[in-house]
């Protein structure tokens, strides 16, 4: 009997030609890439590691390596190379969290929260455009830069899909655009 050692376990010749066919399907099939913006390759390693100095200062810093299959002891010697101390503990291994940081989701919104009962509006209307909306704006008095939008109709929609109308809302003056005081 041919016996062939994979590594973990053994398998007869038979059963070895039918993985070497499924590793081989495998081989071919496409994968999926890294989404635009996000780095490709491995995740940078950390090793945190403390030591006490002559001054007995506690020192604690995180120490970065080009593998992570690095023994402890093999990252308290880099260490100690580094800052010159040897660790009296080190932890690790730790990666850095996976984010996509697109653009749109580092977009800081301002929000005012208003209690709604309290609203005093100053009388005065205004018209300008928001986010692709024609919209109507109620000066309020306090705060005295904001305005209350009431949406009307959205900017280009001929022959498109309606959308609904956002809900009205306290908003900025200076993110109006085109505000003017008549239609």
């Amino acid at each position: 009997m041919n016996l062939r050692d994979t590594g973990n376990c053994l398998f007869e010749n038979n059963e070895t030609n039918h993985i070497n066919d499924i590793e081989k399907s495998s081989a071919i099939k496409k994968k999926r890439g890294a989404p635009k913006g996000v780095l490709r390759g491995p995740r940078p390693t950390y090793f945190i590691g403390s030591a006490i100095d002559k001054n007995n200062q506690l020192i604690m810093k995180s120490l970065l390596v080009s593998t992570d299959d690095m023994s402890d002891e093999e990252a308290a010697d880099d260490w100690e190379k580094e800052y010159g101390l040897r660790p009296a503990f080190i932890l690790g291994p730790f990666y850095e969290k996976k984010t996509n940081n697109s653009q749109s989701s580092q977009k800081k919104k301002e929000n005012l929260s208003i209690d709604l009962n309290s609203l005093t509006f100053s009388g005065e209307k205004k018209y300008g455009e928001y986010n692709g909306w024609e919209v109507t704006v109620q000066l309020l008095k306090d705060p005295k830069d904001y305005g209350w939008l009431l949406f009307k109709k959205e900017i280009g929609e001929e022959g498109g899909r309606k959308k609904q109308k956002p809900a009205s809302k306290a908003v900025k003056l200076n993110q109006i655009q085109n505000l003017r005081d008549s239609l």
